[in-house]
């Protein structure tokens, strides 16, 4: 099973071959990363004088700020979107739209007492934002897994096997919190958990090359000599998609409880 969670992308699979995937779950709108993005920017994180911060932005700063300063993960409940969904479907912009009131109710707060937000205030939310998304995740996840473990023609029809591993990458993915908690999925379900080190989940140029060399070892029909033919599009399609079935068969998943630690700083 493959969660590649980024900048750019939200996809949960199984991947059974080099050119053999099928899609469970997709971002139904914005990415993880972007969202990590936009409320790192929200919060004006790049202007905190901090050393900690020095050269890092983004969704990475969110990790650090509620590392660095204890953030309390329980202070605020942002709600967890379609929770009642029986899909593998995310919806990240949910987070965004919570956490953006939340932002701006704390600022309404501060003006009449003329400061800004503390750095507390701050680090609350970073890791409440933080909590969130990796309930999503695992949730979407755990359920993924069970629908990989049923047995229905549908399934197996496009499923050959039980999955043996849950591979993580993507920049959102070398998040030690998220990490944290998809380890917990894992081994709750016995299944190997695979993660690249976190400075190569955010090359892309690595990962590409690297998919272009095993396809070249394969001697994949997909391997074009001559680039002037290469037809761009911004958006591909992912392998057999099989989110549909995933949806009708209507999984009830009893959430595991993950650990309180993986959520301490």
């Amino acid at each position: 099973m493959i969660l590649l969670i980024s900048g750019g992308h939200g996809i949960l699979g199984i991947v059974q071959g080099l050119e053999d995937y099928v899609l469970l779950g997709t971002a139904l709108d914005a990415s993880p990363g972007d969202v990590l993005d936009k409320l790192s920017r929200r919060l004006k994180l790049n202007r905190l004088s901090d050393e900690c911060l020095k050269g890092v932005a983004g969704g990475k700063a969110i990790e650090i700020i509620a590392k660095t300063y204890n953030g309390d993960h329980q202070r605020f409940n942002l709600p967890l979107p379609r929770s009642q969904s029986k899909d593998c479907d995310f919806s990240f912009t949910g987070i965004h739209a919570a956490a953006e009131q939340l932002i701006n109710k704390l600022e309404s707060e501060n003006r009449g007492s003329g400061c800004a937000l503390s750095i507390q205030d701050i680090a609350d939310v970073c890791a409440s934002v933080q909590f969130c998304m990796t309930r999503l995740i695992c949730r979407r996840v755990q359920r993924a897994i069970e629908y990989c473990l049923l047995n229905t023609d549908s399934r197996a029809s496009v499923i050959r096997n039980h999955p043996t591993a849950l591979v993580v990458s993507g920049g959102v993915g070398s998040n030690c919190v998220i990490r944290a908690g998809l380890t917990e999925v894992a081994n709750h379900y016995n299944l190997r958990f695979v993660a690249p080190p976190p400075s190569l989940c955010t090359d892309n140029g690595i990962m590409i090359a690297w998919n272009g060399v095993l396809l070249q070892k394969e001697n994949s029909s997909r391997i074009i000599e001559d680039i002037s033919s290469v037809d761009f599009c911004p958006r591909s399609t992912f392998g057999v998609d099989c989110r549909e079935d995933v949806k009708q068969a209507n999984i009830s998943i009893e959430p595991i409880k993950l650990s309180s630690d993986i959520f301490q700083p």
